[in-house]
């Protein structure tokens, strides 16, 4: 990559495996909202977090079962076939922090550190998140913009906030992007938000989390849902129980909103997702394993 600083760049720990079916779409819709670069950092062989485990994401979802006729090798293979769709933009990391087990564990925090010290110099922002989270602009606020507007006013962190989807494991037959049912009218302001951060003001001894980045210098901002927000695509029965008990509810939540933001990108993602990523791809993987 290039040592002239690209405006905006995405961080993420993942694995493979758990991401195969979507992060085509992931990469393509984010290249076209105005993502400069992708900081990929690939968790194969963790252990899990947070309930999750090598086969299981932390709700449930038996991705491994999915996939379970490609071997890792394969898997490996068919991620490396993606990422060459999109050059120069990806940087992958092979992300293998060990416990004092020499367990592989997720190491987030760690990753996030990483990747400022090794990556600041080629970016100017850095935003991190995971693959199930897709930026959004209600307003279609060009994202470059944004970013000289938040620098202009002196911010160097930028807080966002989500709009909850329903999970992509649970609309395997259509893409992330064309999942409409969503919860509205919820405050996630006390739960989960993500950042954007100036990479100079970057204060590695201060960071607790993915959701608290903090920052040496500038002040931090929370965006405007209506300008900026990241639609979460997790939403399922496990999630929903865990809802009713975080806000101390008498009922579930429901999915009983549509909201069809999406569809101004619906033909564009259609025509990026060629082969990988389409449903009739998804299919014919899982279909490999009832031969």
């Amino acid at each position: 990559m290039s040592h002239n600083r690209c405006q905006v760049a995405i961080h993420t720990v993942f694995l493979p495996r758990e991401n195969l079916f979507f992060i085509k779409e992931w990469l393509a819709y984010h290249t076209y909202i105005g993502i400069d670069h992708f900081y990929l950092y690939d968790n194969t062989g963790s252990i899990g977090r947070g309930g999750s485990t090598p086969a299981r994401n932390k709700y449930g979802i038996d991705f491994y079962t999915l996939t379970a006729a490609l071997s890792d090798a394969e898997v490996g293979a068919i991620l490396n076939e993606i990422l060459a769709e999109f050059g120069d933009h990806c940087t992958l990391i092979e992300w293998q922090p060990r416990d004092e087990k020499g367990q592989v564990v997720y190491g987030c925090e760690e990753s996030i550190i990483h990747c400022m010290y090794n990556y600041s110099r080629d970016v100017k922002w850095l935003c991190a998140i995971d693959m199930d989270e897709f930026l959004y602009s209600p307003c279609n606020e060009p994202l470059d913009s944004l970013l000289d507007w938040l620098e202009d006013k002196g911010h160097s962190q930028c807080v966002l906030l989500q709009k909850k989807f329903e999970d992509r494991f649970l609309h395997l037959d259509k893409l992330v992007t064309n999942i409409e049912n969503c919860i509205e009218g919820i405050d996630t302001a006390i739960w989960g938000p993500k950042n954007i951060i100036l990479t100079d003001a970057f204060y590695p001894d201060g960071i607790q989390s993915i959701h608290n980045i903090p920052v040496r210098f500038g002040s931090s901002h929370w965006i405007d849902t209506n300008r900026l927000r990241f639609n979460h695509y997790n939403v399922n029965g496990w999630q929903l129980n865990w809802m009713k008990q975080f806000y101390n509810c008498d009922s579930l939540f429901k999915l009983d909103v549509i909201d069809k933001g999406m569809r101004r990108y619906r033909d564009r993602l259609h025509s990026l997702c060629e082969t990988f990523g389409r449903p009739e791809w998804r299919s014919a993987i899982m279909e490999l394993d009832s031969l």
